[in-house]
């Protein structure tokens, strides 16, 4: 398999201050977002087919949560004082009337990211103390979006810029979609009908997207198949729409290509 043209690289998305109605973000830092999606918000002609949502939108009719948030910076140093590492994580909030199950799930997923810091923060202060003096600071820079906040549903996207000492920082987005009532993350599944049809539409979109790669066509049907099928897509609110994202390597084709992902309708 071949590409026609050589991958074009999607930088770091910059945007601020999408927090939509009754969500809030605390402290001074601005709301940046980045991916490493091609086109990630290339947005195709979404007035047709097939997204059908199983969860109904009464948000209207409800309050909805407030969600809110800080990001806390914890650092490792040598025995001068040096910073040999640093790294960040979110700390989030819910409040609001019939939200403790969202509270409660925004609680557990704090824990995971004060985890996975510390999990950051030990590799690298031990890569760091092997290679003795370094002209650059391990590091990662974290940052929220909240793309979509009500009554029904709430998405936050977390963006990780990671100088783990390569030839160029590496960025990473992790999303995760709440029912707001439950406080369960939502599969894909659980927001649109997953058919034959709406498989079809999604790769009539990915070569659409990506016209100037070559797919193999039996390849794409199987993964795009397999894998929703499966829920193993990540996947995010945006704009009234549902962003899929397609891991790296998917399809035949290698890192440097990238995450591939398209973007669906769904209805209010």
């Amino acid at each position: 398999m071949k590409k026609k043209n050589a991958a074009k690289r999607f930088g770091i998305v910059l945007f601020s201050c999408l927090l939509f109605t009754a969500c809030s973000k605390d402290g001074n830092r601005e709301d940046t977002e980045g991916s490493d999606l091609k086109n990630p918000v290339n947005t195709p002609d979404v007035s047709s087919p097939s997204a059908a949502p199983n969860i109904k939108d009464d948000s209207k009719n409800s309050s909805a949560p407030v969600v809110s948030y800080e990001i806390v910076r914890e650092a490792r140093t040598d025995e001068s004082g040096r910073e040999l590492v640093y790294a960040e994580y979110p700390v989030f909030t819910v409040t609001g009337d019939d939200y403790s199950a969202l509270s409660t799930a925004a609680d557990q997923l704090n824990e995971e990211w004060k985890g996975k810091n510390k999990e950051f923060l030990d590799e690298m202060e031990t890569n760091a103390k092997e290679w003795g003096e370094i002209s650059w600071v391990y590091g990662r820079d974290t940052s929220v979006t909240i793309t979509r906040c009500d009554a029904d549903i709430v998405c936050i996207m977390i963006l990780r810029t990671e100088e783990q000492g390569g030839t160029h920082p590496n960025n990473y987005t992790d999303s995760y979609n709440f029912n707001a009532k439950t406080g369960e993350q939502l599969k894909l599944s659980d927001v649109i009908t997953v058919d034959e049809q709406q498989k079809e539409a999604i790769v009539e979109e990915l070569y659409k997207n990506y016209s100037e790669f070559e797919f193999d066509d039996a390849l794409v049907k199987q993964e795009v198949s397999s894998m929703l099928d499966a829920n193993t897509v990540n996947w995010y609110f945006w704009e009234g729409n549902i962003q899929i994202v397609f891991p790296e390597g998917s399809f035949g084709f290698s890192h440097a290509e990238g995450s591939l992902g398209v973007l669906i309708p769904v209805q209010p």
